[in-house]
């Protein structure tokens, strides 16, 4: 897993050398611990130690704050988590994001963000017809660097 983790922070090092100030990388907990990145932000990319996804910010306000540089945000994702050694399933799951964005400098982005999920999970030996389709709502928070 960690080089997978490597592995595509370093094509995303490489993209955002290309990119402008619109892109960022850095690391979150999300699906575990591991690399995140957005691009033109509104779209988040995150890879952990349980699975990865993908995130679209379809809203975004900023919170006229004196001094601090705060927004919300609203959003919608897919994500697919193998959690193989707690219960042995892998899920495909949508999500609803919700959460605030706070900018420490100008290259540097701190975010907090609740998700309600659902999802499908199918177990290594199989469907299990009654526990197949879970609910819940988890934490996510990062902290990126834009180039």
């Amino acid at each position: 897993m960690k080089k997978l983790l490597l592995s595509v922070l370093l094509a995303l090092g490489l993209y955002s050398s290309t990119a402008s100030a619109d892109t960022g990388v850095g690391i979150a907990w999300d699906y575990g611990f591991g690399v995140t990145a957005q691009f033109n932000h509104n779209i988040n990319v995150t890879v952990g130690n349980d699975g990865g996804g993908v995130d679209y910010l379809f809203l975004q306000k900023k919170i006229p704050l004196d001094g601090l540089k705060l927004s919300w945000f609203l959003g919608v994702g897919a994500g697919v988590q193998s959690l193989l050694r707690d219960d042995n399933y892998l899920a495909v799951s949508g999500r609803f994001l919700a959460g605030l964005d706070l900018d420490i400098t100008k290259n540097f982005d701190l975010y907090l963000a609740a998700d309600p999920t659902l999802q499908f999970r199918m177990y290594d030996s199989g469907f299990a017809s009654d526990s197949n389709l879970g609910f819940g709502i988890d934490g996510v928070f990062g902290l990126r660097y834009f180039f």
